[in-house]
Protein backbone atom coordinates (compact mmCIF):
# COMPACT_ATOMS: atom_id res chain seq x y z
CA UNK A 1 0.00 0.00 0.00
CA UNK A 2 1.12 3.60 -0.50
CA UNK A 3 0.25 7.45 -0.68
CA UNK A 4 0.64 9.54 -3.01
CA UNK A 5 0.49 13.31 -3.03
CA UNK A 6 -0.54 14.81 -6.95
CA UNK A 7 -0.37 18.27 -7.45
CA UNK A 8 -2.03 20.29 -9.85
CA UNK A 9 -0.78 22.38 -12.60
CA UNK A 10 -0.81 26.24 -12.73
CA UNK A 11 -4.54 25.69 -14.49
CA UNK A 12 -5.27 23.85 -11.78
CA UNK A 13 -6.02 20.57 -13.21
CA UNK A 14 -3.80 17.55 -13.45
CA UNK A 15 -3.18 14.53 -15.71
CA UNK A 16 -2.56 11.30 -14.48
CA UNK A 17 -2.12 7.82 -15.63
CA UNK A 18 -2.40 4.92 -13.97
CA UNK A 19 -2.44 1.07 -14.33
CA UNK A 20 -3.06 -1.91 -12.66
CA UNK A 21 -0.78 -4.92 -12.86
CA UNK A 22 -1.06 -8.14 -11.30
CA UNK A 23 1.10 -11.63 -10.96
CA UNK A 24 -1.52 -12.39 -13.83
CA UNK A 25 0.39 -9.83 -16.44
CA UNK A 26 4.60 -11.24 -14.82
CA UNK A 27 6.28 -11.56 -11.78
CA UNK A 28 8.37 -8.47 -12.02
CA UNK A 29 5.43 -5.96 -11.48
CA UNK A 30 7.33 -2.68 -10.83
CA UNK A 31 9.00 -3.32 -14.16
CA UNK A 32 5.87 -4.30 -15.97
CA UNK A 33 4.10 -0.94 -15.01
CA UNK A 34 6.93 1.51 -15.38
CA UNK A 35 6.94 -0.27 -19.34
CA UNK A 36 2.60 0.54 -19.41
CA UNK A 37 2.84 3.95 -17.92
CA UNK A 38 5.78 5.01 -20.04
CA UNK A 39 4.19 4.00 -23.15
CA UNK A 40 0.84 5.89 -22.05
CA UNK A 41 2.79 9.28 -21.11
CA UNK A 42 4.76 8.99 -24.49
CA UNK A 43 0.95 8.71 -26.61
CA UNK A 44 -0.27 11.00 -23.91
CA UNK A 45 -4.01 11.41 -22.98
CA UNK A 46 -5.24 12.07 -26.63
CA UNK A 47 -3.02 8.65 -27.72
CA UNK A 48 -4.42 6.86 -24.86
CA UNK A 49 -8.48 7.94 -25.92
CA UNK A 50 -7.79 7.45 -29.41
CA UNK A 51 -5.86 3.73 -28.76
CA UNK A 52 -9.28 3.04 -26.98
CA UNK A 53 -11.43 4.29 -29.89
CA UNK A 54 -9.70 2.29 -32.37
CA UNK A 55 -10.19 -0.88 -30.31
CA UNK A 56 -13.74 -0.10 -30.00
CA UNK A 57 -14.49 0.76 -33.35
CA UNK A 58 -12.44 -2.41 -34.58
CA UNK A 59 -14.83 -4.64 -32.43
CA UNK A 60 -17.41 -3.03 -34.22
CA UNK A 61 -17.25 -3.29 -37.37
CA UNK A 62 -16.42 -6.98 -37.03
CA UNK A 63 -19.83 -7.08 -35.11
CA UNK A 64 -21.12 -6.12 -38.08
CA UNK A 65 -20.42 -9.60 -39.51
CA UNK A 66 -23.68 -11.51 -38.32
CA UNK A 67 -25.98 -8.97 -38.10
CA UNK A 68 -29.82 -9.37 -38.92
CA UNK A 69 -32.14 -6.68 -40.41
CA UNK A 70 -35.97 -7.03 -40.90
CA UNK A 71 -38.27 -4.52 -42.52
CA UNK A 72 -38.44 -3.38 -46.37
CA UNK A 73 -35.86 -0.60 -45.65
CA UNK A 74 -33.58 -3.00 -43.71
CA UNK A 75 -32.62 -0.30 -40.96
CA UNK A 76 -34.70 -2.25 -37.88
CA UNK A 77 -32.22 -4.60 -36.93
CA UNK A 78 -33.21 -8.14 -34.47
CA UNK A 79 -30.24 -7.70 -31.85
CA UNK A 80 -30.52 -5.93 -28.64
CA UNK A 81 -27.36 -3.65 -29.51
CA UNK A 82 -25.42 -4.59 -26.25
CA UNK A 83 -25.72 -8.03 -27.50
CA UNK A 84 -22.96 -6.92 -30.06
CA UNK A 85 -20.54 -5.83 -27.46
CA UNK A 86 -20.68 -9.43 -25.62
CA UNK A 87 -17.44 -11.17 -25.30
CA UNK A 88 -19.18 -14.36 -24.34
CA UNK A 89 -22.62 -15.75 -24.74
CA UNK A 90 -22.83 -17.96 -22.49
CA UNK A 91 -23.73 -16.92 -18.81
CA UNK A 92 -24.19 -20.65 -17.59
CA UNK A 93 -20.04 -20.87 -18.67
CA UNK A 94 -19.55 -17.46 -17.19
CA UNK A 95 -20.64 -13.80 -16.92
CA UNK A 96 -17.64 -12.78 -18.74
CA UNK A 97 -14.89 -14.09 -21.27
CA UNK A 98 -12.30 -15.59 -18.83
CA UNK A 99 -8.91 -17.93 -20.31
CA UNK A 100 -8.43 -20.81 -18.41
CA UNK A 101 -4.35 -20.61 -20.15
CA UNK A 102 -4.07 -17.47 -17.67
CA UNK A 103 -5.62 -19.04 -15.11
CA UNK A 104 -8.99 -17.37 -14.75
CA UNK A 105 -12.40 -18.98 -15.37
CA UNK A 106 -15.64 -18.16 -13.88
CA UNK A 107 -19.73 -19.47 -14.06
CA UNK A 108 -22.69 -17.83 -13.21
CA UNK A 109 -22.91 -19.60 -10.21
CA UNK A 110 -19.11 -19.50 -9.22
CA UNK A 111 -17.86 -16.09 -9.40
CA UNK A 112 -14.35 -15.45 -8.36
CA UNK A 113 -15.03 -12.50 -6.61
CA UNK A 114 -17.22 -15.19 -3.85
CA UNK A 115 -14.86 -15.97 -1.07
CA UNK A 116 -17.41 -19.23 -0.80
CA UNK A 117 -18.39 -20.87 -3.89
CA UNK A 118 -21.68 -22.98 -4.73
CA UNK A 119 -19.25 -25.77 -6.88
CA UNK A 120 -16.00 -25.73 -7.57
CA UNK A 121 -15.68 -22.54 -9.07
CA UNK A 122 -15.07 -23.31 -12.86
CA UNK A 123 -17.29 -23.31 -15.21
CA UNK A 124 -20.04 -26.20 -16.41
CA UNK A 125 -19.27 -27.70 -19.70
CA UNK A 126 -22.07 -30.10 -20.66
CA UNK A 127 -24.72 -28.14 -22.31
CA UNK A 128 -22.47 -26.16 -25.37
CA UNK A 129 -24.95 -25.66 -27.93
CA UNK A 130 -22.97 -22.95 -29.32
CA UNK A 131 -22.61 -23.53 -33.74
CA UNK A 132 -25.50 -20.95 -33.66
CA UNK A 133 -23.17 -18.30 -32.47
CA UNK A 134 -20.59 -20.16 -34.92
CA UNK A 135 -22.71 -19.24 -37.81
CA UNK A 136 -23.87 -15.70 -36.42
CA UNK A 137 -19.90 -15.17 -37.17
CA UNK A 138 -19.17 -14.94 -33.41
CA UNK A 139 -16.37 -17.57 -33.00
CA UNK A 140 -14.71 -15.08 -30.83
CA UNK A 141 -17.19 -14.99 -27.78
CA UNK A 142 -16.72 -19.25 -27.59
CA UNK A 143 -12.49 -19.42 -26.92
CA UNK A 144 -13.05 -20.30 -23.82
CA UNK A 145 -14.14 -23.69 -24.52
CA UNK A 146 -10.67 -23.81 -26.58
CA UNK A 147 -8.93 -22.43 -23.99
CA UNK A 148 -10.09 -24.57 -21.36
CA UNK A 149 -8.63 -27.63 -23.45
CA UNK A 150 -5.17 -26.72 -24.38
CA UNK A 151 -4.85 -25.55 -20.97
CA UNK A 152 -6.02 -28.68 -19.19
CA UNK A 153 -4.34 -31.29 -22.19
CA UNK A 154 -1.41 -32.48 -19.88
CA UNK A 155 -3.52 -33.08 -17.14
CA UNK A 156 -6.32 -34.38 -19.19
CA UNK A 157 -3.57 -37.21 -20.99
CA UNK A 158 -2.43 -37.88 -17.52
CA UNK A 159 -5.86 -38.92 -16.88
CA UNK A 160 -6.45 -41.48 -19.59
CA UNK A 161 -3.15 -42.68 -18.74
CA UNK A 162 -3.46 -42.83 -14.96
CA UNK A 163 -7.46 -43.73 -14.54
CA UNK A 164 -7.77 -45.70 -17.84
CA UNK A 165 -4.46 -46.98 -19.08
CA UNK A 166 -4.86 -45.85 -22.44
CA UNK A 167 -3.88 -43.14 -25.01
CA UNK A 168 -4.99 -39.62 -26.10
CA UNK A 169 -6.77 -37.80 -23.35
CA UNK A 170 -10.26 -37.51 -21.48
CA UNK A 171 -11.23 -34.46 -20.14
CA UNK A 172 -15.34 -35.07 -18.90
CA UNK A 173 -17.94 -32.81 -17.33
CA UNK A 174 -17.09 -31.79 -14.11
CA UNK A 175 -15.88 -28.29 -12.88
CA UNK A 176 -11.65 -27.90 -13.36
CA UNK A 177 -10.34 -24.96 -11.18
CA UNK A 178 -7.77 -22.91 -12.68
CA UNK A 179 -4.74 -24.25 -11.11
CA UNK A 180 -1.61 -26.01 -12.63
CA UNK A 181 -2.97 -28.55 -15.28
CA UNK A 182 -0.25 -30.73 -14.54
CA UNK A 183 -2.91 -33.46 -12.51
CA UNK A 184 -6.19 -33.80 -12.91
CA UNK A 185 -8.40 -32.84 -10.58
CA UNK A 186 -11.44 -35.27 -10.38
CA UNK A 187 -14.94 -34.29 -9.14
CA UNK A 188 -17.77 -37.44 -9.01
CA UNK A 189 -17.42 -40.51 -10.88
CA UNK A 190 -21.01 -40.13 -11.97
CA UNK A 191 -19.87 -36.72 -13.89
CA UNK A 192 -16.51 -38.13 -15.12
CA UNK A 193 -18.56 -41.00 -16.91
CA UNK A 194 -20.55 -38.54 -19.07
CA UNK A 195 -17.79 -39.84 -22.19
CA UNK A 196 -20.08 -37.59 -24.60
CA UNK A 197 -19.10 -33.98 -23.09
CA UNK A 198 -15.50 -34.36 -24.44
CA UNK A 199 -16.59 -34.39 -27.91
CA UNK A 200 -19.46 -31.56 -27.02
CA UNK A 201 -16.86 -29.61 -25.26
CA UNK A 202 -14.43 -29.37 -28.18
CA UNK A 203 -17.03 -28.71 -30.68
CA UNK A 204 -17.25 -25.04 -31.03
CA UNK A 205 -13.16 -25.35 -31.78
CA UNK A 206 -14.19 -27.62 -34.68
CA UNK A 207 -16.79 -24.98 -35.50
CA UNK A 208 -14.92 -22.51 -35.93
CA UNK A 209 -12.72 -24.39 -38.34
CA UNK A 210 -15.27 -26.13 -40.45
CA UNK A 211 -16.90 -22.90 -40.54
CA UNK A 212 -14.50 -20.15 -40.92
CA UNK A 213 -11.91 -22.28 -42.95
CA UNK A 214 -8.62 -21.13 -41.76
CA UNK A 215 -6.12 -24.02 -42.13
CA UNK A 216 -3.41 -23.09 -39.74
CA UNK A 217 -5.97 -22.79 -37.09
CA UNK A 218 -7.04 -26.25 -37.87
CA UNK A 219 -3.35 -27.68 -37.87
CA UNK A 220 -1.71 -25.68 -35.34
CA UNK A 221 -5.00 -25.51 -32.43
CA UNK A 222 -7.65 -27.57 -33.58
CA UNK A 223 -6.72 -31.03 -34.40
CA UNK A 224 -4.12 -31.26 -31.81
CA UNK A 225 -7.52 -31.41 -29.86
CA UNK A 226 -9.23 -33.63 -32.58
CA UNK A 227 -6.44 -35.95 -32.05
CA UNK A 228 -5.84 -36.57 -28.30
CA UNK A 229 -10.09 -36.93 -28.01
CA UNK A 230 -10.15 -39.67 -31.13
CA UNK A 231 -7.21 -41.70 -29.62
CA UNK A 232 -8.85 -41.86 -26.10
CA UNK A 233 -12.20 -42.74 -27.88
CA UNK A 234 -11.19 -45.67 -30.55
CA UNK A 235 -9.30 -47.15 -27.21
CA UNK A 236 -12.42 -47.35 -25.31
CA UNK A 237 -15.20 -48.48 -27.34
CA UNK A 238 -14.79 -52.18 -27.42
CA UNK A 239 -16.22 -54.78 -30.22
CA UNK A 240 -18.39 -56.84 -29.15
CA UNK A 241 -19.65 -60.58 -29.89
CA UNK A 242 -22.05 -59.10 -32.07
CA UNK A 243 -19.62 -57.15 -34.17
CA UNK A 244 -20.56 -53.85 -32.62
CA UNK A 245 -18.40 -51.36 -30.85
CA UNK A 246 -20.01 -50.60 -27.18
CA UNK A 247 -19.58 -48.29 -24.79
CA UNK A 248 -19.20 -49.18 -21.13
CA UNK A 249 -19.45 -47.68 -18.80
CA UNK A 250 -20.57 -44.58 -19.88
CA UNK A 251 -23.39 -42.00 -18.17
CA UNK A 252 -26.24 -39.63 -19.63
CA UNK A 253 -25.27 -35.77 -18.98
CA UNK A 254 -26.60 -34.85 -15.63
CA UNK A 255 -29.16 -38.14 -15.30
CA UNK A 256 -27.06 -39.51 -12.57
CA UNK A 257 -27.04 -43.00 -11.08
CA UNK A 258 -24.75 -45.86 -11.47
CA UNK A 259 -26.69 -49.46 -11.80
CA UNK A 260 -25.11 -52.64 -10.50
CA UNK A 261 -22.27 -54.21 -13.02
CA UNK A 262 -22.93 -51.36 -15.39
CA UNK A 263 -26.10 -52.73 -16.51
CA UNK A 264 -27.49 -49.85 -17.92
CA UNK A 265 -24.94 -47.50 -18.15
CA UNK A 266 -23.70 -48.43 -21.75
CA UNK A 267 -24.19 -47.20 -25.13
CA UNK A 268 -26.03 -43.93 -23.82
CA UNK A 269 -27.54 -42.17 -27.10
CA UNK A 270 -25.33 -38.95 -26.30
CA UNK A 271 -21.91 -41.16 -25.98
CA UNK A 272 -22.54 -43.02 -28.96
CA UNK A 273 -23.40 -40.01 -31.13
CA UNK A 274 -21.14 -38.15 -30.23
CA UNK A 275 -18.29 -41.10 -29.74
CA UNK A 276 -18.96 -41.32 -33.66
CA UNK A 277 -19.05 -37.42 -34.01
CA UNK A 278 -15.87 -36.97 -32.51
CA UNK A 279 -13.74 -40.45 -34.77
CA UNK A 280 -15.25 -38.69 -37.72
CA UNK A 281 -14.42 -35.02 -37.42
CA UNK A 282 -10.53 -36.05 -36.28
CA UNK A 283 -10.81 -38.69 -39.53
CA UNK A 284 -11.96 -35.72 -42.11
CA UNK A 285 -9.24 -33.16 -40.43
CA UNK A 286 -5.81 -35.87 -40.73
CA UNK A 287 -7.04 -36.59 -44.06
CA UNK A 288 -7.21 -32.80 -44.76
CA UNK A 289 -4.05 -32.19 -43.36
CA UNK A 290 -2.70 -35.57 -44.86
CA UNK A 291 -1.42 -37.04 -41.57
CA UNK A 292 -1.96 -40.12 -39.18
CA UNK A 293 -3.53 -42.10 -42.70
CA UNK A 294 -3.34 -45.34 -40.14
CA UNK A 295 -5.10 -43.45 -37.15
CA UNK A 296 -7.49 -42.24 -39.57
CA UNK A 297 -8.87 -45.37 -40.92
CA UNK A 298 -8.77 -47.02 -37.44
CA UNK A 299 -10.68 -43.81 -35.96
CA UNK A 300 -13.68 -44.15 -39.37
CA UNK A 301 -13.46 -47.85 -38.54
CA UNK A 302 -14.77 -47.57 -34.91
CA UNK A 303 -17.18 -45.21 -36.10
CA UNK A 304 -19.30 -46.85 -38.44
CA UNK A 305 -19.48 -50.17 -36.31
CA UNK A 306 -20.84 -48.26 -33.18
CA UNK A 307 -24.14 -50.16 -32.19
CA UNK A 308 -27.09 -48.48 -32.92
CA UNK A 309 -28.76 -45.96 -31.01
CA UNK A 310 -31.97 -47.03 -28.24
CA UNK A 311 -34.88 -46.73 -29.05
CA UNK A 312 -38.48 -47.26 -27.87
CA UNK A 313 -41.88 -48.82 -29.45
CA UNK A 314 -44.75 -46.13 -28.45
CA UNK A 315 -47.84 -46.46 -29.87
CA UNK A 316 -47.56 -43.58 -31.63
CA UNK A 317 -44.77 -45.07 -33.15
CA UNK A 318 -41.07 -45.83 -32.35
CA UNK A 319 -38.67 -43.42 -30.44
CA UNK A 320 -35.15 -42.56 -29.55
CA UNK A 321 -34.07 -43.58 -26.15
CA UNK A 322 -31.31 -42.76 -23.70
CA UNK A 323 -30.57 -45.66 -22.86
CA UNK A 324 -31.29 -49.53 -23.86
CA UNK A 325 -33.92 -51.32 -22.98
CA UNK A 326 -35.12 -48.56 -20.67
CA UNK A 327 -38.82 -46.52 -21.60
CA UNK A 328 -37.96 -43.17 -21.85
CA UNK A 329 -39.79 -40.46 -19.07
CA UNK A 330 -39.20 -37.33 -17.81
CA UNK A 331 -39.87 -35.63 -14.31
CA UNK A 332 -40.40 -32.42 -12.88
CA UNK A 333 -36.78 -31.73 -11.50
CA UNK A 334 -34.85 -33.14 -14.35
CA UNK A 335 -31.94 -31.49 -15.71
CA UNK A 336 -33.30 -29.45 -19.41
CA UNK A 337 -31.27 -31.30 -21.69
CA UNK A 338 -32.50 -33.99 -23.46
CA UNK A 339 -29.61 -37.01 -24.63
CA UNK A 340 -32.16 -38.54 -26.56
CA UNK A 341 -31.64 -34.90 -29.29
CA UNK A 342 -28.34 -34.77 -29.25
CA UNK A 343 -27.70 -36.77 -32.71
CA UNK A 344 -29.06 -33.36 -34.05
CA UNK A 345 -28.42 -30.77 -31.44
CA UNK A 346 -24.76 -31.65 -31.18
CA UNK A 347 -23.95 -34.50 -33.86
CA UNK A 348 -25.18 -32.61 -36.46
CA UNK A 349 -26.23 -36.23 -37.80
CA UNK A 350 -29.79 -35.96 -38.01
CA UNK A 351 -30.38 -33.15 -40.19
CA UNK A 352 -32.47 -31.11 -43.11
CA UNK A 353 -30.84 -33.54 -45.61
CA UNK A 354 -31.23 -36.81 -43.40
CA UNK A 355 -33.92 -39.54 -44.81
CA UNK A 356 -37.56 -38.57 -43.75
CA UNK A 357 -38.15 -41.21 -41.46
CA UNK A 358 -35.39 -40.40 -39.54
CA UNK A 359 -36.69 -36.84 -39.10
CA UNK A 360 -39.67 -37.93 -38.59
CA UNK A 361 -38.46 -40.26 -35.70
CA UNK A 362 -36.94 -37.27 -34.14
CA UNK A 363 -39.39 -35.17 -33.69
CA UNK A 364 -42.02 -37.39 -32.58
CA UNK A 365 -39.04 -38.57 -30.28
CA UNK A 366 -38.93 -34.87 -28.55
CA UNK A 367 -42.78 -33.74 -29.14
CA UNK A 368 -43.21 -37.16 -26.29
CA UNK A 369 -40.99 -35.95 -23.72
CA UNK A 370 -40.47 -31.65 -24.68
CA UNK A 371 -37.40 -30.35 -22.98
CA UNK A 372 -35.44 -27.44 -23.08
CA UNK A 373 -33.73 -28.87 -26.34
CA UNK A 374 -37.46 -29.74 -28.38
CA UNK A 375 -37.57 -26.07 -29.42
CA UNK A 376 -33.97 -26.13 -31.47
CA UNK A 377 -34.65 -29.91 -32.76
CA UNK A 378 -37.63 -28.79 -34.39
CA UNK A 379 -35.56 -25.43 -35.80
CA UNK A 380 -33.34 -27.56 -36.97
CA UNK A 381 -35.04 -29.66 -39.50
CA UNK A 382 -36.92 -27.12 -40.71
CA UNK A 383 -40.09 -26.33 -38.77
CA UNK A 384 -41.05 -23.85 -36.29
CA UNK A 385 -40.03 -23.57 -32.42
CA UNK A 386 -42.24 -24.49 -30.02
CA UNK A 387 -43.49 -21.61 -27.65
CA UNK A 388 -44.65 -24.14 -25.32
CA UNK A 389 -42.04 -25.63 -24.49
CA UNK A 390 -38.59 -24.20 -21.95
CA UNK A 391 -36.54 -22.49 -25.17
CA UNK A 392 -32.93 -22.20 -22.99
CA UNK A 393 -31.47 -20.11 -26.06
CA UNK A 394 -32.56 -17.66 -28.40
CA UNK A 395 -29.46 -17.41 -30.42
CA UNK A 396 -29.93 -20.76 -32.55
CA UNK A 397 -32.55 -18.29 -34.37
CA UNK A 398 -29.58 -17.71 -36.94
CA UNK A 399 -30.16 -21.21 -37.70
CA UNK A 400 -33.59 -20.37 -38.74
CA UNK A 401 -32.18 -17.84 -41.34
CA UNK A 402 -29.47 -19.95 -42.53
CA UNK A 403 -29.00 -24.11 -42.19
CA UNK A 404 -25.74 -25.93 -43.33
CA UNK A 405 -25.40 -28.53 -40.93
CA UNK A 406 -25.67 -31.40 -43.60
CA UNK A 407 -22.92 -29.56 -45.53
CA UNK A 408 -25.52 -28.03 -47.72
CA UNK A 409 -26.17 -24.46 -47.46
CA UNK A 410 -30.74 -24.14 -46.77
CA UNK A 411 -31.73 -20.46 -46.87
CA UNK A 412 -34.18 -19.55 -44.55
CA UNK A 413 -34.97 -22.91 -43.94
CA UNK A 414 -37.94 -22.62 -41.24
CA UNK A 415 -41.25 -20.69 -41.62
CA UNK A 416 -41.22 -17.14 -39.92
CA UNK A 417 -43.99 -14.84 -40.09
CA UNK A 418 -41.50 -12.45 -40.46
CA UNK A 419 -41.82 -11.66 -44.62
CA UNK A 420 -38.94 -9.23 -44.96
CA UNK A 421 -35.38 -10.02 -43.37
CA UNK A 422 -31.75 -9.92 -44.19
CA UNK A 423 -28.47 -11.51 -42.79
CA UNK A 424 -24.94 -9.67 -43.72
CA UNK A 425 -22.15 -12.55 -43.40
CA UNK A 426 -23.36 -15.21 -41.78
CA UNK A 427 -20.76 -18.08 -41.79
CA UNK A 428 -21.92 -22.38 -43.11
CA UNK A 429 -19.78 -25.01 -43.08
CA UNK A 430 -17.09 -25.61 -45.06
CA UNK A 431 -15.63 -21.99 -44.77
CA UNK A 432 -18.32 -20.05 -46.98
CA UNK A 433 -19.22 -16.41 -45.88
CA UNK A 434 -22.88 -15.71 -47.05
CA UNK A 435 -25.30 -12.57 -47.01
CA UNK A 436 -29.23 -13.13 -48.20
CA UNK A 437 -32.25 -11.03 -47.83
CA UNK A 438 -36.27 -11.95 -48.72
CA UNK A 439 -39.08 -10.60 -49.35
CA UNK A 440 -43.05 -11.88 -49.19
CA UNK A 441 -41.97 -13.03 -53.22
CA UNK A 442 -39.10 -15.22 -51.99
CA UNK A 443 -35.21 -15.09 -51.93
CA UNK A 444 -34.33 -11.73 -53.57
CA UNK A 445 -30.47 -11.12 -53.40
CA UNK A 446 -27.74 -14.15 -52.52
CA UNK A 447 -23.92 -13.67 -52.32
CA UNK A 448 -21.16 -16.38 -51.01
CA UNK A 449 -17.71 -15.44 -50.52
CA UNK A 450 -15.55 -18.72 -50.51
CA UNK A 451 -12.48 -18.45 -47.63
CA UNK A 452 -10.48 -21.68 -49.04
CA UNK A 453 -10.66 -24.15 -52.14
CA UNK A 454 -14.18 -26.34 -51.32
CA UNK A 455 -17.02 -27.55 -52.83
CA UNK A 456 -19.90 -25.34 -52.28
CA UNK A 457 -23.34 -27.26 -51.96
CA UNK A 458 -26.39 -25.34 -52.00
CA UNK A 459 -30.26 -25.60 -51.75
CA UNK A 460 -31.20 -23.88 -54.99
CA UNK A 461 -33.68 -20.84 -53.25
CA UNK A 462 -35.50 -20.54 -56.67
CA UNK A 463 -36.68 -23.61 -57.26
CA UNK A 464 -37.85 -23.88 -61.37
CA UNK A 465 -35.16 -20.74 -61.75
Amino acid sequence: AATATLTPGTDGKLEAFLTIVTTMDGSDLVVLAKIRLAKAEAAGFDGVVQENTQWWNSFYDQRENGRVFHGATGTDCSEDIRAIYQSYADSHGGGTKTDMRQLECSASYALPERDFQEWDSAPCYNEIFTTSQIVRNRADNQDMWKQLFQHWLPGGKQNAHDMFGMPGMLITHGYLPPVKPDKYVHTTITLELCLGTMAQTIKPVWDEWDYGGDVNYLRNECYPLMKGMALFYAAYAKKGDDGYYHIIPCMQEESWGIYPNFSRNKDIISSLCLFRWGLTRAADAAEFLGVDADLRQHWREVAAQLTPYPTWKRTEGMVYAEMPGLEPIRLGGDHFGDAASYPTVLADEINLDSPQDQKDMMIRSVRMLPSGNTSQVLLLLGMPPDTTTNRRRRDDDAEMLLNSRSGRIHLFPVPSPVSDVAFHNFQARGGFLVSACKNVTGVSHLEIVARRDNQCRLMNPWPGK
